[in-house]
């Protein structure tokens, strides 16, 4: 299976961005091309319905989160994209300095 893999350095503690992101339901709030956001239940098998602007709807579900690690993977379940079988995993790397690499 393809695997793409993006990356971005942050100035700012792993901690502090794990805290912002983690919550697999405030995508909304820190990525801007959300439109729309339904979650159905919490935590791992939650399911959200994300509405991308541009891109249309997505539905996608949790599959894990480890706060040691500060990694979370969900699946995406629908889409209207031809794609099948697709996972993402979130990744928030300390980078020893005050900066991190989100993955």
């Amino acid at each position: 299976m393809p695997k793409v893999v993006l990356q971005s350095d942050v100035a700012a503690d792993a901690d502090i961005i794990w805290a912002a992101i983690r919550d697999f339901s405030s995508v909304a709030q820190w990525n801007p091309l959300v439109r729309n956001l339904a979650m159905h239940g919490s935590g791992v098998g939650s399911v959200r319905t994300v509405d991308l602007e541009g891109a249309g709807e997505f539905v996608e579900r949790l599959e894990e989160v480890d706060d040691h690690e500060r990694v979370y993977s969900y699946s995406v379940v629908d889409s209207p994209l031809p794609m099948r079988e697709c996972s993402v995993e979130i990744r928030v790397k300390d980078n020893g300095d005050g900066t991190s690499t989100v993955e």
